[in-house]
């Protein structure tokens, strides 16, 4: 009876993780896709009430969360999981509302600050994560985590659909609607996080042991960039970073910049956020929290998968939008004269697509490569991952479409390349040392290796996204 009862309040945990998240990220992505927008409608008012730019404003987030990963354990570990989540998500919401006075100090200065707390609040959430979850529930609780995390960005676009229907110019009551209801959107998920339980006895016992190994955690990653593993997951992490700097917030301001779809432009806006979000989440329920029933498909057939995806995303994008359109409005046009707007919403639903089918394969494969201390390797992923996003956004301020999207379809291919080569030696390794072991020890390997693959899904946080 006991058991049962823990087994209800880590369900019921995962279920209040989860509308955290969904708020979280919900509001934090759909500000992302829009910050351009209303940027420009302000400019178009009054050029001098804008100093700032929204596209560093996010490359400052991910740079600073990129090297805040590596400090993020030793601050969960010190606060406490649940503390870190409750005060971290502060910073969002103060974040969001910086976009009613975007002078550069205030957005500036709440880009860096929610970066620094990003990184531990994702560290905290894959830890409370896991400690709700056993071999028995890990697939049931990824379902219900992905599924509901993932409505986030479908209903805040949704929002924004409805918000910026029938304009063209974004005035400043529909602005300051829209910061607000976000605002308010982020400061749910800090008081959803008021919620969360205590977890099973050896969640305990885990912090424990991150107490006493914090110099460990501290410096292991660097160890990490010795091995071949490591070097050849890089580009892939890469990609995912720099993919989701465009799905996040070039491309939907490509969107509702590129007038030549006619008028109520800024309403595509949210129609894309829309797609990309459906696309992530199909794309995550079916290659990754459905890995066990499509086992037959190996890792990399998937990254191919979703490097097919974001190349016919590259490709329509490109002979649809004009070279000028991630910068401002614009009249230009690209190789279709007249641009189409099926084409661009297709091309937003295969971004997403091709994120939810990367993003499980590079992490579920931290856990088959280092099963016993996949954290370490994590941290450094995200690294590279932030590292990324924060040039994406930073070429997206400085260059038009054309060169970002050549830098996006390099980095891809390299990335799919080197996943491929990786996953061969891990197969490779793989083979060799199942030869020299019974079969008894064979499957409690795997029955291992499955429950950390699971595990180094869900740490690899949603925060990624920020």
């Amino acid at each position: 009876m006991e058991e049962k009862e823990v087994t209800a309040r880590n369900l019921r945990n995962v279920i209040i993780l989860s509308i955290g998240c969904m708020l979280l990220t919900g509001a934090h992505l759909t500000t992302c896709g829009v910050q351009q927008a209303i940027l420009q409608s302000m400019v178009d008012e009054d050029p001098s009430s804008v100093t700032a730019d929204g596209y560093i404003a996010l490359s400052i987030i991910n740079g600073v969360f990129s090297i805040a990963n590596f400090v993020a354990p030793l601050i969960v570990s010190t606060v406490g999981v649940r503390t870190t989540m409750i005060v971290g998500t502060i910073s969002n919401a103060l974040f969001i509302a910086a976009y009613l006075y975007p002078k550069d100090w205030v957005l500036y200065g709440a880009s860096a600050l929610l970066g620094f707390t990003a990184a531990s609040v994702w560290v905290a959430n894959g830890t409370y994560f896991t400690r709700c979850s056993t071999k028995e529930t890990i697939g049931k609780n990824m379902g219900i985590y992905w599924v509901v995390q993932s409505m986030g960005m479908v209903i805040g676009h949704s929002f924004i659909f409805w918000q910026f229907q029938g304009r063209n110019h974004i005035d400043y009551e529909t602005r300051f609607l829209v910061i607000s209801v976000l605002t308010c959107i982020s400061a749910a998920a800090t008081i959803t996080f008021f919620f969360l339980g205590s977890t099973s006895a050896s969640g305990e016992i885990k912090k424990e042991k991150e107490k006493t190994s914090i110099c460990h955690l501290f410096t292991e990653p660097f160890q990490l960039l010795a091995s071949k593993h490591m070097l050849l997951l890089i580009p892939p992490a890469l990609w995912n970073g720099f993919e989701i700097a465009f799905f996040a917030g070039i491309y939907p301001t490509a969107v509702g910049f590129t007038e030549g779809f006619g008028g109520d432009t800024r309403k595509l806006v949210g129609v894309a956020g829309i797609l990309i979000g459906i696309g992530t989440l199909l794309g995550g329920l079916i290659f990754g929290v459905f890995a066990e029933k499509t086992a037959n498909s190996k890792r990399s057939l998937v990254v191919v998968i979703a490097f097919i995806s974001h190349l016919v995303s590259i490709i329509l994008i490109f002979i649809n939008h004009p070279n000028s359109a991630s910068q401002g409005p614009t009249k230009d046009v690209s190789v279709l004269t007249s641009p189409s707007v099926s084409i661009a919403m297709v091309s937003a639903f295969l971004l997403g697509l091709g994120d939810g089918c990367l993003q499980p394969q590079i992490f579920a494969g931290i856990g088959v490569i280092w099963p016993d201390h996949p954290g370490a390797a994590l941290a450094l992923c995200r690294f590279f991952q932030g590292a990324a996003i924060a040039v994406g956004f930073f070429t997206g301020s400085l260059t038009g479409l054309r060169i970002i999207l050549g830098v996006f379809l390099c980095i891809a291919g390299i990335g799919t390349l080197t996943f491929c080569v990786n996953e061969r030696l891990i197969d490779k390794r793989d083979r060799n040392y199942f030869s020299n072991i019974d079969p008894v020890m064979q499957i409690k390997v795997l029955s291992k290796k499955a429950s950390i693959c699971s595990d180094s899904v869900m740490n690899k946080g949603t925060m990624n996204y920020m």
